[in-house]
């Protein structure tokens, strides 16, 4: 379990019973997750190769020979020392398997919301995986891009209101990552959301 205020954030792991000094940068590990995100389990080989990327990032190029011990511990620097539960989610997903973000298509939108709520510049800077994951896990409610993944994780099935349901629905549509199936929205709708959005009427 993480004890963050009271040891120093990890710089290594152990693999083997031998200590090995491994990638802490956020975009390593945002880059493992967006990629097991996209994969979702379907191809096994596909899969190996994203944990080989992954552990050729993480281990700096020095991949342990023990390959099981290396993946768990990599696994655990991801989850930032927590345990495995089967009451927790996918990574940036509901429990309804939608993904709520994207590192990759949400990269601006992620960096403003940094440099607008904790002065925190992530195109220039090296931060720590576990720090980055706190930070993002705490981004107020008034934020844009908190919002959206609202917007993207709402179930419509849960507001009797028609009108607002419609409402959310036209969100959800515009806000929808292009893996996720949403419902179909006309180019009339599509520019009417953009032009509200630019008015700040959203």
């Amino acid at each position: 379990m993480s004890r963050i205020l009271f040891d120093k954030l990890p710089s290594a792991v152990t693999v083997a019973g031998v200590e090995l000094p491994v990638n802490t940068d956020f975009r390593c590990m945002a880059r493992f997750e967006n990629e097991l995100l996209k994969d979702n389990g379907r191809d096994k080989k596909k899969r190996a190769e994203i944990f080989k990327t992954a552990m050729i990032s993480f281990y700096e190029g020095n991949i342990p020979n023990d390959l099981d011990a290396a993946i768990k511990a990599m696994w655990w620097f991801y989850r930032c020392g927590e345990p495995v539960t089967s009451s927790k989610n996918r990574a940036g997903a509901t429990r309804r398997n939608v993904r709520l973000y994207d590192y990759e298509i949400d990269g601006q939108r992620i960096a403003s919301a940094f440099r607008a709520q904790y002065g925190i510049d992530l195109t220039s800077c090296e931060l720590h995986w576990w720090l980055f994951r706190g930070y993002f896990a705490d981004l107020g409610e008034n934020c844009e891009f908190v919002k959206i993944m609202s917007y993207r994780g709402i179930n419509l099935n849960d507001i009797s209101n028609k009108k607002e349901r419609e409402r959310y629905r036209k969100l959800k549509e515009f806000y929808a990552l292009p893996t996720e199936k949403a419902i179909p929205m006309t180019k009339e709708e599509r520019d009417e959301a953009y032009r509200k959005r630019l008015l700040g009427r959203i």
